[in-house]
This record gives C-alpha cells, sequence and structure tokens, in this order.
C-alpha cells in the first residue's frame, strides 16, 4: 500500500531539470544578480538610444493564474522613430554546467492600462546569437499579453557565457502622466538541462484529502500486518 501512497504523492510533485544556472532567475530578491543597461545607437541593429520609465520587481501574473515576482520595466526609444526602436538589455554571465545543446527560456509578459500602437519587443540572446523573438504590437487598453521564448543554446561545460533579454520599442515619453506607456514583465528566466520546474501551486483540497486519506489507509494496512 505504501507504493500506493508514493505512486499518489508523485502525481502532484513536478519532475524536472536539473538546477539551473542563473541566478535569482524568479527575481524573488529583486535584480540581484542581473545587470540592466539601456541601447546605445546601433544602425546596424536598428538600435537607438534607450530609455525605461520603470525598473524594479513587482507582483504580476506573467504566467496566467500564477502572481509572483517578475521583473517590470517601461521601455522606448528616445526620440522615438518608426525607423528605430531602443530599450533595456537585461542580462546575466553565467558559468555553463552542460556541454551541447542547453535549454534556455524566459516568461514574458506585456500589460497595456490605454491602447497603444506597440507593446514590445522581446529578443532573448545568447552569447549574442538570438535565441527566440517575441514581438506584440498593438493592444487595447487593461490588455495582457503573455509568451514564453525558449529554444537551444551550445554551451562549453564551464565557459562563461551571457545571458541577454533585450525589450525594445520604438518610443518612450519623458514621462508617463498619461499612463500610455505599455509596460513589460519578465520571470522564470532559465538555463540548464531539461525543462525549468513550473512555479509551485498549492494542491487542491480534494488532492490533500486524497493523499490523506491514502496515507490513512495504508497505516491502518501497516498495523493489521497486510
Amino acid at each position: 500500500m505504501k507504493y500506493l501512497v508514493l505512486a499518489a504523492f508523485a502525481a502532484f510533485v513536478p519532475v524536472g531539470a536539473s538546477a539551473a544556472t542563473l541566478v535569482n532567475g524568479g527575481f524573488d530578491d529583486g535584480l540581484v544578480g542581473w545587470t540592466v543597461d539601456t541601447t546605445t545607437f546601433d544602425r546596424s541593429q536598428f538600435l537607438g538610444d534607450g530609455a525605461t520609465l520603470r525598473q524594479d520587481v513587482a507582483p504580476f501574473e506573467v504566467v496566467e493564474g500564477i502572481l509572483s515576482d517578475a521583473a517590470r520595466f517601461q521601455v522606448g526609444y528616445r526620440p522615438g522613430t518608426q525607423a528605430m526602436a531602443g530599450g533595456i538589455v537585461l542580462s546575466q554571465r553565467f558559468v555553463a554546467t552542460t556541454d551541447g545543446s542547453t535549454a534556455v527560456s524566459v516568461d514574458v509578459a506585456t500589460f497595456n492600462t490605454d491602447f497603444n500602437a506597440q507593446s514590445g519587443v522581446f529578443d532573448l540572446r545568447i552569447d549574442g546569437e538570438r535565441i527566440g523573438l517575441f514581438v506584440k504590437n498593438a493592444a487595447r487598453a487593461s490588455e495582457t499579453n503573455r509568451a514564453t521564448i525558449s529554444g537551444v543554446a551550445d554551451l562549453t561545460r564551464g565557459a562563461s557565457s551571457l545571458f541577454e533579454l533585450r525589450i525594445l520599442r520604438s518610443f518612450i515619453p519623458d514621462d508617463d502622466a498619461f499612463g500610455a506607456t505599455p509596460l513589460q514583465f519578465v520571470d522564470n528566466a532559465f538555463v540548464g538541462e531539461g525543462a525549468p520546474l513550473p512555479p509551485a501551486v498549492p494542491l487542491p483540497a480534494s488532492a490533500l484529502l486524497l493523499l490523506g486519506g491514502l496515507g490513512g489507509l495504508g497505516a491502518l494496512r501497516a498495523r493489521s500486518g497486510a
């Protein structure tokens, strides 16, 4: 019977990857371990001088239904033109713990308090090589858009590599007096084997009752010598 109890627990406990090589990938400790730089002019990449009105950590459902601390920005290119984009580069240098193809992922979201023609571009890179891209243009007021950017990077165990997430838009005002500049959120940055463990979700009451009942039944069978 104890095997049945263990199996029941296994059905609810997530099984996943080895420890990630990034520090504070869930932003539970603010922006500790991360570097935030504004973009500088680079015509070859259509980048302009970037800025952000916010650079902090706040609770947000970057993954729908799961409220957790996330890095929060409000980026753009100053002065803005449609031909260029700008904003910030969120980065962290890490030492690879794997050889060859390694999973890389990050959860991102945008939130618009008012209509805006461009919500943001998220460009995920490892050592300058693009892993994935998420682009969200026009969005309605009070609209949230979410995505997981993921892919693989070719790493060398023990070597230093650079995780970069570029967050860009084509315009930013001097302030957000009208509340029209979209917010960009980042959470669950991951580099490692397999896939990142999902955020912990409390077991539903029915599951807890099931586990408790199975445990009690197992103890009863053990006492009876079955």
